[in-house]
């Protein structure tokens, strides 16, 4: 069925979660079985309908698992920083660091991002874990004012959607007496094109501040040259998918990141090139135009940063 509003034709699609009741269901239990089976939906390309099963039900009780340990995680502060260098590919200066996120767990040891974060996510306590690496970060970078470059931090589509992320980071910063100009925000490619008009003007104030602004996976997602000409942004990091089939010979990867070398520096931003792990991957790199880098190549994230790297490139 098609619909006519104001002169343009509309054609609503509509995708269905469905949830049976059984003897131990409840009214809650209802709506959050049905809505997983709305999320399935969805994800299997929208306009469908699913009924909630039991892979669904294993895998809502194992997020909720997941949720409360995060929570629980958060009250006992463990959720910590590790700093991954970022060098300059000329002579392997670290010209800065990256802060990653990782959970020392009291029974599972050192959890990945991978495993945690989705789920922090979606339930919005990714808010409480980056209030928490943004409050580590900058009491290092107060206790160390020689420590060499900016620190970089991620933050999430969900920490921007709150009305008061920007004056939380803002007093974070002036708490632990942090020069902005230490500090680097870093958002991804799929976060940059859903910004809403009020969030491209908070950032644009906290460029003015000194805070700088990279564009995290680049090359991944589907942003325009018009969205980031709009943008406050001061670098670009080349995703790791693309720096890991780089070889000498010309080939359909070294073009794309050959491509990007030339867009980044012709609007004159820094560019950094992810997940560097060989020195052939390097030699490529810097051949293009890549200035910066970070990988396994040069240093694993560590928990304390380092302020020099060893030899290991050309």
């Amino acid at each position: 069925m098609d619909l006519t509003v104001l002169g343009h034709r509309l054609v609503p699609t509509v995708s269905i979660g469905i949830a049976l009741n059984v003897p131990e269901s409840t009214s809650t239990s209802l709506l959050r079985d049905a809505d997983a089976a709305l999320f399935r939906a969805k994800a299997a390309g929208r306009g469908r309908w699913r009924f909630f099963d039991e892979d669904m039900h294993s895998q809502a009780l194992a997020r909720l698992t997941v949720e409360d340990e995060i929570r629980r995680g958060l009250s006992a502060a463990e959720f910590i920083v590790h700093y991954q260098p970022i060098v300059s590919m000329a002579d392997l200066r670290v010209v800065g660091h990256e802060a990653l996120v990782r959970w020392r767990h009291p029974t599972r040891a050192l959890v990945s991002p991978i495993d945690f974060l989705p789920t922090a996510e979606d339930s919005g306590l990714i808010v409480g874990i980056g209030q928490q690496v943004l409050d580590q970060v900058c009491q290092l970078l107060a206790n160390n004012p020689d420590l060499p470059g900016p620190v970089s931090v991620n933050l999430s589509p969900v920490q921007l959607a709150r009305a008061d992320w920007l004056k939380a980071f803002c007093d974070t910063l002036a708490r632990h007496g942090v020069d902005p100009r230490r500090i680097i925000v870093e958002l991804t490619e799929t976060a940059v094109m859903s910004l809403l008009p009020g969030t491209l003007e908070e950032l644009a104030a906290l460029r003015k501040l000194g805070v700088g602004l990279h564009v995290d996976d680049f090359g991944t997602g589907f942003s325009s040259i018009a969205r980031l000409r709009d943008l406050p942004v001061t670098g670009l990091k080349l995703d790791a998918s693309f720096v890991w089939g780089l070889s000498e010979v010309d080939d359909p990867a070294s073009a794309l990141s050959t491509g990007l070398a030339g867009f980044v520096n012709g609007l004159h931003l820094t560019g950094v090139a992810e997940g560097v792990e060989t020195q052939e991957q390097h030699r490529v790199l810097l051949r293009q135009g890549w200035s910066r880098a970070q990988g396994y190549l040069y240093a694993r994230p560590s928990p304390e940063p380092v302020r020099t790297v060893p030899g290991t490139a050309p």
